[in-house]
């Protein structure tokens, strides 16, 4: 919005001689909290630079946020990012009284288990948000990649195995150490777009609990 800064002239006796007057405009603006996100994770939208109690509208991809401006011109909104695919996402606020303002964060890649901690020999299965829809992705346990999980489809929104039908899965396998580490890289070899990335790719530790699964036993005829 429009600001009004006012010079006075005084003389020896205190009185205002002269007046001189200035308008400016305060540019508005928004901030992330972060640079990137995870799907499921919480982002901060800091605007600043608005007229007091102004109406603001907030346009994520195809969402659209109404917030309020306090009386200082400013704002702040906690925003649920979305289940959305690997990239660039931009942020644009736009009011009546002003032209639209924006910035950018990238959706990262992540992989989550249906639980952190397994024995030997149990079933975990894997799922994964914000990865690119058009390339298949591999999963990497330990040093091998099952066969199941060398090449698996990525949804049009950017994840795999959160349905009943596309579920994937890995044994715990017989390692030295109590932790392995679970890798997802492009099948073809490009690298992911995010901060979060070793390599190109991206990983996440699974801890392997002591014992093993008992195995069923088939009962004597």
């Amino acid at each position: 919005g429009a600001a009004v800064i006012s010079v006075n002239t005084i003389d020896s006796s205190a009185r205002i001689t002269s007046t001189q007057t200035a308008i400016f405009s305060v540019e508005s603006s928004i901030s992330l909290s972060s640079i990137s996100a995870s799907v499921g994770a919480t982002l901060g939208i800091i605007g600043s630079g608005f007229k007091p109690d102004e109406e603001i509208r907030i346009f994520i991809r195809t969402d659209e946020v109404n917030a309020s401006a306090d009386a200082g011109g400013s704002l702040r909104i906690n925003y649920e990012v979305p289940e959305l695919p690997n990239g660039k996402v931009s942020v644009v606020a736009s009011s009546s009284g002003i032209a639209e303002t924006a910035n950018e964060f990238t959706v990262v890649p992540r992989i989550s288990f249906n639980k952190n901690t397994g024995k030997v020999g149990e079933v975990i299965n894997i799922s994964g948000t914000g990865f690119n829809p058009r390339k298949n992705i591999k999963i990497q346990i330990g040093q091998q990649v099952p066969g199941g999980l060398s090449s698996i489809d990525i949804s049009e929104f950017g994840s795999f195995g959160s349905s009943g039908s596309n579920l994937y899965n890995f044994a715990v396998p017989s390692v030295a150490q109590n932790a392995i580490m679970v890798r997802a890289d492009n099948v073809d070899g490009t690298s992911f777009l995010g901060d979060n990335l070793a390599g190109g790719g991206v990983e996440r530790l699974f801890y392997i609990a002591a014992g093993t699964i008992a195995q069923p036993t088939t009962p004597a005829t």
